[in-house]
């Protein structure tokens, strides 16, 4: 009883590491849509449809086909048909998200490698590439191919190998105290220019040393002077208020 407590809590690990690593990996892609499609293949006196369904970060597991089993994320299935029958499915094959899966990924695209799966008496293994298309409609799943007899390779172009667009506004800035300090700001630069071009005409005819004490007197003189000129400015300002209430008063 105690081993298979060890194994089941093991088994949730995995799945944890195995999603938290799609997450990571796979982050900039739209790999939480569902891709799914087929490809129908003439086999007198039958017809073969081979079906692919593909769930890579477990995110639309109510939506599975009855046929695939439950934690599978990548479902293989074939059917068969005869004419005027229902179709009949032959082969299913799961990969579920506890396998060591490898994931390359490129600027449009990455592909997933599925290690080989028992499947009866053969260990089958499935290669998926994606390729970023943006148009919509339509299957994403465009080849279905076995490469060996036990090697399955799938091709997809869709949405879903593209990245994600970034639909977030990026926030305004703006208000009273942005508008403050962008003037603050352009008031600092104007400054600067002002006393570089006087300290340059009244030393024109000097030498790169006349022209820095110039500009570094210049400097030192508005600095000084600015608590004098901020007394006298909120001085007015008081006054005139002042005034403009008497006057009322007077009336």
């Amino acid at each position: 009883m105690r081993y298979s407590v060890i194994a089941l809590l093991c088994v949730a690990l995995a799945q944890t590491a195995d999603c938290i690593d799609c997450l990571k990996t796979l982050s900039r892609y739209n790999v939480d849509r569902i891709v799914e499609g087929y490809t129908d293949t003439e086999t007198p006196p039958s017809s073969t449809r081979e079906l692919i369904w593909i769930d890579l970060c477990s995110t639309h597991e109510d939506k599975k086909p009855k046929e695939c089993d439950d934690g599978s994320i990548f479902c293989y299935r074939k059917e068969v048909k005869l004419q005027d029958t229902e179709p009949v499915v032959t082969e299913v094959i799961n990969f579920s998200n506890n396998n060591d899966i490898k994931i390359t990924t490129s600027q449009d695209a990455f592909s997933v490698y599925f290690p080989a799966v028992q499947w009866g008496a053969q260990a089958v293994e499935a290669h998926l590439n994606f390729v970023c298309n943006e148009k919509e409609g339509g299957g994403e799943v465009q080849v279905v191919k076995w490469d060996k007899p036990n090697s399955l390779s799938i091709d997809i172009s869709g949405p879903s190998s593209c990245f994600k667009k970034d639909n977030t506004a990026s926030p305004k800035h703006g208000g009273f105290g942005s508008w403050i300090l962008w003037l603050f700001l352009y008031a600092i630069l104007f400054t600067v220019i002002y006393l570089l071009v006087v300290s340059y005409l009244n030393t024109r005819n000097g030498s790169l040393q006349d022209f820095r004490e110039e500009f570094t007197d210049r400097s030192g003189n508005l600095l000084t002077s600015l608590p004098d000129f901020a007394r006298e400015l909120v001085g007015k300002v008081v006054n005139s208020n002042s005034s403009s209430r008497g006057g009322y008063s007077a009336v």
